[in-house]
């Protein structure tokens, strides 16, 4: 062996250790499983299927409560959304 592949194969120990270390960490912060959870939900659902063409239609989804607060506020224009952004969170700290 000579000093090259010390150095490579410290530098693998390490890292490996590294990932060891830092994977519970990970898993806390990072929760992957929810990601995962959301990706293999139903998001559409077949409407009509032939021979030639297959419709989908989406699956209604839980709406947010800041969409529906822009929604009753009647918010139709990006200048809309802005002055509702303003009034709901001008004085609020932002970090």
């Amino acid at each position: 062996m000579n000093g090259g592949d010390i150095a490579l194969a410290v530098i693998t120990t390490v890292v490996f250790i590294w990932d060891l270390l830092t994977w519970p960490l990970y898993q806390l912060l990072q929760r992957p499983w929810e990601k995962r959870q959301a990706m293999n939900r139903c998001r559409a659902r077949v409407v009509r299927r032939s021979d030639d063409e297959i419709v989908y239609e989406a699956t209604p989804e839980k709406r947010r409560h800041l969409v529906d607060a822009m929604t009753r506020a009647k918010c139709a224009t990006m200048a809309d959304a802005w002055k509702f952004a303003m009034q709901v969170y001008v004085g609020t700290a932002s970090m």
